[in-house]
């Protein structure tokens, strides 16, 4: 039962905390388009320093999936592999 009452304790805790805090503002979140080249989207990856990005198709309301940083790399995207789509979980 010290599960249940640690899951109770976390869950009534999130009473105090205001969705502003949990959720990323819209133009802060990093996406990969799955239209740009495979140098953008690694600059993109460079610069933010996530594990895993949404990857969307011109902008972040057509999402086609989500892809982990190292998958790019372990698959060769950019290496004669430019497609994102099949990386997507």
């Amino acid at each position: 039962e010290p599960i249940e009452s640690t899951i109770l304790t976390r869950g009534s805790a999130l009473d105090t905390v205001s969705v502003r805090r949990l959720m990323t503002h819209r133009p802060d979140i990093a996406w990969l388009d799955a239209e740009r080249g495979a140098e953008e989207n690694f600059a993109i990856l460079r610069q933010k320093e996530h594990s895993m990005y949404p990857v969307c198709r011109r902008g972040p309301d057509n999402v086609l999936g989500f892809v982990h940083a190292r998958e790019l790399l372990l698959n060769g995207y950019g290496l004669g592999n430019p497609d994102l789509e099949p990386l997507c979980k």
